[in-house]
């Protein structure tokens, strides 16, 4: 028996979508160390990605939407800091910007881009 896959059935976001997506969420709510998330709504990296992941739930989408551009988003970040997520968030000496940069690194933004938001324009959703 075959299952055909309906489009409400096939990945629904793109996995540089959901990295600039998480990008955004740490430049508007704060970014954190060493915990997943604050009290004040700020997020580590690895948090950021988690914040993205029920934002498209809340948007509509299904887990089966979500989950290959959420494991794409981790595995992207993970080679760009060349080590796991947290160790690379929680560093001493890391910042916001580093962090944030690393997001737009591993979607493949270049640096002048960040200050230019035409990705937004680019992968906005229709509702």
């Amino acid at each position: 028996m075959t299952t055909l896959l309906t489009k409400a059935d096939k990945p629904a976001v793109a996995t540089d979508e959901f990295l600039l997506r998480a990008a955004d969420y740490i430049n508007e709510h704060g970014w954190i160390q060493n915990r997943l998330n604050g009290f004040d709504g700020s997020v580590c990296a690895l948090g950021a990605l988690y914040k993205v992941e029920e934002q498209l739930k809340d948007e509509g989408l299904r887990y089966h939407q979500i989950h290959p551009a959420f494991i794409g988003a981790l595995n992207k970040l993970e080679n760009t800091v060349h080590g796991t997520i947290p160790k690379w968030n929680d560093a001493p000496t890391r910042t916001k910007k580093q962090v944030i940069h690393a997001f737009y690194d591993a979607a493949g933004v270049p640096e002048a881009s960040i200050a230019k938001p035409w990705y937004k324009r680019i992968f906005s959703r229709k509702k």
